[in-house]
């Protein structure tokens, strides 16, 4: 069977991105994953694993999606009004690379469940809220001047997830929040690559 250079290069781009995309994931299943047992033992440990459901985990669902989808929303009219954070925006993109919807799902799911039982689960009850979300915001600081109002957004967003979880006594709200934040940011940064990717090519 022959296949024309277009055939050839579209294997050739798809093959790349599935390594790609496998490498990411196995690289967060490893960091996470370990991070979310260590966590979770040490709340078992400290008798606390009701911390992982909390008394009303469907309401706590739902009041998070709404949430999460509504601070996606705030993002992107930040990006609309103020070249920080399309900067910011555009370098994360970069940074990302092309991700598949399914595969921002489950980098998503991992470091919103991961860094929601380290941060708000293990941490905060040791140190505080402010010191726990000056750690978390100082965690993303980013190697490029573009990137700077990064550790901003994660150190506010760390007062809001903490202060939630202060707020409701369950992991399930903060985790929710930051899992739906990241996954939708996750897949139109990718779609914003793939769009500077193109453009690049035209020239």
């Amino acid at each position: 069977m022959n296949l024309d250079i277009n055939d050839n290069q579209s294997y050739s781009s798809s093959s790349f991105q599935f390594q790609y995309e496998r490498k990411i994931i196995i690289l967060c299943l490893l960091i996470y994953g370990s991070v979310g047992l260590l966590s979770i033992f040490w709340l078992w440990w400290r008798g606390e694993l009701n911390l992982l459901v909390g008394d009303k985990p469907l309401l706590m669902t739902t009041y998070g999606i709404g949430v999460g989808l509504a601070i996606v929303g705030a993002w992107k009219l930040l990006t609309l009004f103020f070249k920080r954070a399309q900067y910011l925006e555009q370098s994360l993109s970069k940074e990302l690379g092309p991700l598949s919807l399914e595969t921002a799902f489950v980098l998503a799911l991992l470091s919103g469940v991961g860094e929601e039982l380290f941060f708000r689960g293990v941490i905060q009850p040791q140190i505080g809220l402010w010191w726990t979300s000056l750690i978390f915001g100082m965690l993303h600081i980013p190697f490029r001047k573009e990137m700077l109002m990064w550790p901003i957004y994660a150190f506010l967003m760390g007062l809001f997830l903490g202060w939630s979880f202060e707020l409701s006594g369950s992991l399930v709200f903060p985790i929710v929040v930051h899992f739906v934040n990241n996954w939708i940011n996750l897949w139109l940064m990718s779609k914003k690559f793939l769009h500077i990717s193109d453009k690049d090519g035209l020239k």
